[in-house]
């Protein structure tokens, strides 16, 4: 039976910040990057963001999405994003990031307190075709195992993404709008679909447009360890 979206499936609310102390003279060019950041850290109800070397003002709870943007000093600059704990004590995770002019980031934190990873990839350059969809898809929940995604039925042809492992972003896949439309299901990594191996299933008939492209997150429906799994929606930029 289809699972019609819970409250962790949608389309989830964005934050765009600035990742500067102040904002730049608005008549000076300015090199300008942009990025999503995703926190999917169990364990902790909210983290704290430190980029290049600044403190983001309040902290990202679990599933949220903040959109935001970073001035360069030139047109390419190294930048160092820092994860901690709320109050700032503990780090949980750090990567640099070479940021250029013009482009978008993902930046996602995932894990919990027995390991945790953060990945990152370039958006630039995503686009779909008419009547098209393109997906991608994060594993963020450490205690499940690799999995397989369908869209649109479970024949071997509707296996859009195969042994997806936790910690890992899938390549962008490119599929019909009423298939993805029609089914969403997570399953364990198998040769082939198998009913026992179904995690979620999921009516996508709301959700999704056409021409565009959406980030998955496999993930919890909150922070806690013990919360169920679930699938979290996010519309990425097109170009």
């Amino acid at each position: 039976m289809k699972k019609i979206l819970p409250f962790a499936l949608i389309l989830a609310p964005l934050l765009f910040v600035s990742c500067e102390k102040e904002d730049p003279d608005p008549e000076e060019e300015t090199n300008r990057a942009y990025v999503m950041i995703q926190n999917f850290m169990l364990g902790e109800e909210s983290i704290q963001w430190v980029i290049g070397g600044v403190e983001m003002e309040g902290t990202q709870s679990y599933g949220i999405p903040i959109n935001g943007y970073k001035d360069l000093e030139t047109t390419s600059q190294d930048i160092l994003f820092v994860a901690q704990n709320a109050s700032g004590t503990t780090a949980l995770d750090s990567i640099t990031l070479t940021m250029e002019n013009g482009k978008y980031y993902l930046v996602a934190l995932v894990g919990d307190d027995s390991g945790d990873t953060t990945i990152v990839r370039t958006l630039e350059g995503l686009t779909s075709a008419s009547g098209m969809v393109e997906a991608q898809f994060i594993h963020g929940s450490p205690g499940a195992e690799p999995i397989d995604v369908y869209l649109g039925g479970t024949d071997p042809e509707d296996r859009a993404i195969s042994d997806l492992a936790f910690g890992h972003l899938s390549d962008a896949v490119l599929v019909e709008g009423y298939n993805i439309r029609y089914s969403l299901i997570i399953a364990d990594h198998a040769d082939s679909y198998e009913e026992s191996d179904k995690q979620l299933e999921y009516l996508l008939s709301d959700q999704i447009l056409d021409n565009h492209s959406y980030l998955f997150i496999l993930g919890h429906e909150d922070y806690s360890p013990d919360s169920d799994l679930a699938v979290w929606l996010y519309d990425l930029p097109i170009e």
